[in-house]
């Protein structure tokens, strides 16, 4: 035991007889790989935080660190590696502290957080003052301006976006950044995007192609390339070419595992199951539900500890003004904003909350739309199969014509129903009645039998709000369940949330008159 501890003192001695050059040849190696390879920035960045020499060297050190979580997608640690940086920031370099408050404006703009996000720019704008860098000014002026883009495109005003957008492009040309096109592929993305939800795939498909040879000017960078292909991936879905769609988003898919990145990772995964729907391809779509979904609980789990996060960086930074404050006046003064930064803090928060939900509760009834609409676009769609028993095709066509007016009735949430029951129902054998299903929708009986339930039980909640109070035991016998548990995993399964997320979801849209419910018998 005293052999190991001496060994780690000669270390840490001979770490600390180092010259800076080497720590910066650390510091630097962590910066290059942290796009590619942000596991090893990680790496390096703890073993310098516990390990540098100056307060400078360990700033910049959590400031990378935190940029490693950033790829990750895990603003949590992210936040927390920021907090411990802005400790010591009155010490650090002005153009290190306008960096430091930039980079956390970005984290609060990826959460949505837009007011708190142009707080820190303006603080950055402040510190900048002093030197009156006019090219860092220019520079500030194109994040706030992406910032108020962004929000809305959030909002569904696609016009003004995309002149704020050109106008935060106009800006960050303007301060003649050294490196700049990674910045600028990142604004093209932003740009795809705009145009993508205007539908105009033309310069959709125009930006994303220039974000990705923007890429390539400076090197490999693994994080905006899985960003571009991901938006690539939603172009060719758009355009219906849904092999090349699949094929770009398993591209984006495989750099977002490298890196790491959950929330990529998710939302890959549900474009993929939404492809490999299109597509027909009833496995794989299964794999990627089931994929997403479990992903999913994980980042709702993140999502809860941002939230804490946030308002625990807030409170500290708060905390921080205080101390640094002599003045009694000044302490009173500061108390005062301490409060009503807390109470703005508290409001942003909940919108943050209220906003994750109303997108999930989106996603999922855009999801049900969208099955809704291609059954009736494509009620006859073929799958191609390896081996197929020859049916007549007037048989084929009657037993579709029973399959779609079984479809419109509620038969499916008998519980008896089986294959050899509808078989029966449709006067025909199972050897049949399976290969026509499997053929034309794409399915095997267990999986179509259960999507009918399941859209019929999402039906009854949005239409009829009697059924938001029901137990979801009953809303599993009442759709054709054997039981509790096998509802809730095909309905998580089928569509990525659980029926009590759902439920609670749908109650509040209801409540603030977002959704009108039709009663129907």
């Amino acid at each position: 035991m005293r052999l190991v501890r001496l060994l780690i003192f000669l270390n840490a001695v001979i770490f600390y007889a180092q010259p800076s050059t080497e720590i910066n040849d650390l510091l630097l190696k962590a910066e290059n790989s942290l796009y590619n390879d942000p596991l090893q920035s990680i790496e390096i960045c703890n073993y310098l935080v516990v390990n540098a020499n100056s307060i400078i060297n360990v700033a910049e050190a959590n400031y990378i660190l935190s940029k490693s979580y950033y790829v990750q997608g895990n603003y949590n640690e992210a936040l927390n590696s920021l907090l411990n940086v802005t400790k010591t920031l009155d010490q650090l370099p002005s153009k290190t502290q306008i960096n430091v408050q930039s980079f956390i404006a970005l984290i609060f703009r990826e959460l949505n957080l837009y007011e708190l996000s142009n707080q820190y720019l303006e603080s950055a704008n402040v510190i900048n003052n002093e030197n009156k860098d006019s090219r860092i000014s220019f520079k500030l002026e194109s994040e706030k301006d992406i910032n108020m883009a962004l929000e809305s495109l959030e909002n569904g005003n696609p016009i003004e976006a995309l002149t704020l957008l050109n106008k935060g492009k106009q800006n960050f040309i303007n301060s003649k950044e050294k490196h700049s096109y990674q910045k600028l592929s990142s604004i093209y993305i932003d740009l795809a995007r705009v145009h993508s939800q205007s539908l105009q795939l033309d310069s959709t498909n125009y930006y994303i192609s220039n974000s990705l040879q923007f890429i390539k000017k400076e090197g490999e960078n693994h994080y905006l390339e899985m960003i571009s292909l991901t938006e690539l991936g939603k172009l060719y879905f758009l355009q219906k070419e849904y092999k090349q769609a699949s094929k770009k988003y398993l591209e984006a898919l495989i750099l977002a595992e490298s890196l790491n990145n959950k929330p990529y990772q998710n939302g890959i995964s549900e474009n993929l199951a939404s492809t490999f729907y299109a597509l027909a391809e009833e496995e794989k779509f299964y794999t990627y539900r089931q994929r997403a979904s479990l992903l999913n609980n994980e980042l709702n789990i993140q999502e809860n500890l941002i939230i804490n996060t946030v308002y625990n960086f807030i409170n500290e930074e708060q905390n921080l003004l205080y101390k640094s404050t002599n003045n009694k006046y000044n302490r009173y003064t500061t108390i005062l904003g301490t409060l009503l930064a807390i109470i703005i803090l508290t409001i942003i928060i909940l919108k943050f909350w209220y906003r994750t939900k109303e997108k999930q509760y989106k996603s999922i009834l855009k999801y049900t739309e969208n099955i809704k609409k291609n059954s009736i676009k494509n009620p006859i769609k073929k799958k191609e199969m390896g081996k197929s028993l020859i049916i007549p095709e007037k048989t084929e066509q009657t037993l579709l014509t029973k399959l779609n007016k079984f479809e419109s009735s509620t038969r499916c949430t008998n519980k008896d129903m089986s294959l050899a029951r509808l078989a029966s129902l449709m006067d025909t054998n199972t050897k049949y009645l399976s290969e026509v299903i499997n053929k034309y929708k794409g399915k095997h009986f267990n999986v179509y039998i259960n999507d009918l339930r399941i859209k019929y039980i999402i039906e009854k909640l949005k239409n009829k709000p009697q059924y938001l109070n029901y137990k979801v035991s009953y809303l599993a016998k009442e759709s054709g369940f054997s039981s509790h548990s096998s509802f809730a995993t095909v309905f998580k399964t089928t569509t990525g949330i659980s029926p009590t997320i759902f439920i609670n979801l749908l109650k509040k849209e209801i409540k603030n008159g977002d959704i009108n419910t039709q009663e129907t018998n």
